[in-house]
């Protein structure tokens, strides 16, 4: 059986190539759809259509450059070293939840828990940094004790 850290990396580099493809698929569908546009009699429609799409491509460039950013996160975590401290590549169960320090990429089923994995400059994960087993963090009006970090 694959380690808990080892699984959830796994859960985030998935996300990080579906993030990573669909961007990808959106900049070639906006080159595409550019290259389809021809100049008709309606010009400021065609200048519409143009620069809607040039904010496509930008905004799928934008999502591309985040996902690469959140592979190059992913590469340097070592699930198989263990953490003394809430750093990034910790997974960190308290008395609120289960959370395992990477990238943002949701809630994922591990065994009878649920771990929510996050990004270490998210609020709580700034929060909670350098926090070591027994800390207890107050964030946004809730007590988080930390219980075992691995």
């Amino acid at each position: 059986m694959t380690a808990p850290k080892e699984q959830l990396l796994n859960f985030c580099k998935q996300a990080v190539q579906q993030q990573i493809e669909a961007a990808q698929r959106g900049i070639a569908a906006a080159d595409e759809a550019a290259k389809q546009e021809t100049k008709g009699s309606a010009g400021d429609k065609h200048e519409t259509g143009r620069a809607m799409l040039h904010l496509e491509k930008e905004q799928n460039i934008r999502r591309l450059n985040e996902a690469l950013s959140n592979e190059r996160i992913l590469a340097r975590i070592q699930p198989e070293n263990p953490c003394d401290e809430v750093v990034e590549g910790a997974l960190v169960i308290t008395n609120q939840g289960a959370y395992f320090f990477a990238i943002g990429a949701g809630k994922h089923a591990l065994g009878k828990e649920e771990v929510l994995t996050l990004s270490i400059d998210s609020p709580l994960g700034e929060e909670m940094e350098g926090s070591t087993e027994g800390d207890v963090i107050q964030f946004r009006g809730r007590h988080f004790k930390i219980l075992k970090i691995n």
